[in-house]
């Protein structure tokens, strides 16, 4: 019987979208990311102050809002500003965390593509990987300073590098390239 190599991609593909689901499902249970709502209490947010020197003052940036309905300007004082950055550096810890946790998931797999003899699941496994260190970077790579990013790209090109030589080595009898 032969095998068609349709159902061969299709089942590669199915196993990229499926344990790339499986890993971010898995850290979406785990890791709860950072919500506004309970860093930034609604309470603490708008304060009443008599003028946007106290507003300033306080820590708060004075705001004017024009409402269409009732065609006037309403200002107030936002104090948005004290806890933001409390918000933005909890969500950098987490990205970070995000980050290490599907790397490690994608190196796994990937160790796992070289081990496996099966040459589908090789593949699968290591598109997966691929994938996932896609889509960490991309999450990660706004929360990142430029030397974690030339870090992050040299180290998937060591990876890249080490992968083509383990298993795809060169061969110095014939000067090809194996496959």
């Amino acid at each position: 019987m032969k095998k068609n190599p349709v159902i061969k991609w299709l089942i590669i593909l199915g196993i990229i979208v499926i344990s790339n689901m499986i890993f971010n499902y898995s850290l979406s249970i785990v890791l709860q990311k950072p919500n506004i709502d309970s860093v930034c209490i609604e309470e603490d947010l708008i304060e009443h102050h008599e003028s946007q020197d106290e507003c300033v003052l306080d820590g708060g940036t004075w705001e004017e809002v024009y409402l269409s309905d009732l065609e006037s300007t309403v200002t107030y004082c936002s104090t948005y500003s004290k806890c933001i950055s409390e918000f933005e550096s909890l969500n950098v810890y987490f990205e970070q965390k995000t980050f290490f946790a599907l790397a490690t998931f994608g190196a796994i797999i990937l160790v796992l593509s070289l081990l496996i003899n099966n040459p589908t699941l090789s593949i699968a496994f290591a598109a997966a990987s691929f994938v996932d260190f896609i889509f960490a970077t991309i999450r990660y790579w706004e929360y990142s300073d430029d030397g974690m990013r030339v870090l992050i790209l040299f180290v998937a090109l060591l990876v890249l590098i080490f992968i083509a030589i383990t298993k795809y080595g060169y061969s110095k009898q014939d000067g090809e390239i194996q496959s």
